[in-house]
């Protein structure tokens, strides 16, 4: 190519790359075309993630998809590398999503519950509020399980240690994870003799994009 008088030559430094949600400094950064880490490198730009990132579900948004790439910076080889790389193409948007669990059923307030890392069932089901709930058969569905689709689950007696505070089990609810609370009335809903489970997952899939 020859270049002419009063031409301008312009050279792409990068990829053009956004990364939001759970890191330090969100913004727009620049990775190298030639980066065979560009994720990473992303979030170093960004400052890197908080404590509270959920880096099994980060997602990667790019205009020509209809589904974000689901992504889990957690599953490397030896080495250190992506077990599964993504490559990331410029204008894609890094999605850093915060952990959380979900709270369905007869609670006061069902949905996306924001976890630091440290709780336990007894304290999503108080933060949830459990005054329409029955909470002999507390229900717990694993992150993996609502991922793989498989029926499931852990069932726990809540009942005594809302009575009493004596008997407290320590519960662990982790991201991604589902805790249903039955209702009280249970003649229709989500809970139902038909498919109770495969409509928990469903609805959950759905909230955490997997």
């Amino acid at each position: 190519m020859k270049l002419m008088d009063n031409d301008v030559f312009m050279v792409n430094p990068g990829k053009r790359v956004t990364v939001n949600g759970e890191v330090r400094a969100p913004g727009q950064f620049t990775v190298s075309f030639k980066s065979p880490t560009p994720i990473d490198d992303a979030l170093v730009l960004a400052g890197g993630a908080k404590e509270t990132a959920a880096l099994q579900r980060v997602m990667l948004v790019r205009a020509t998809l209809k589904q974000p790439i689901l992504i889990n910076l957690n599953e490397r080889d030896e080495k250190g590398q992506l077990l599964k790389p993504v490559d990331v193409l410029d204008g894609d948007t890094i999605s850093i999503q915060p952990l959380r669990c979900a709270v369905l059923g007869g609670v006061d307030k069902p949905g996306p519950v924001a976890l630091t890392g440290n709780e336990t069932l007894f304290d999503i089901v108080s933060a949830a509020g459990s005054s329409r709930g029955r909470l002999d058969e507390v229900v717990v569905i694993r992150s993996a399980d609502v991922q793989a689709g498989t029926e499931k689950r852990e069932t726990y007696n809540l009942e005594e240690a809302f009575t009493d505070l004596k008997s407290i089990p320590k519960v662990p609810v982790n991201d991604g994870d589902v805790v249903f609370v039955p209702p009280l009335d249970q003649s229709g809903g989500l809970w139902n003799a038909a498919q109770p489970m495969m409509s928990l997952i469903w609805m959950a899939r759905s909230l955490f994009a997997f």
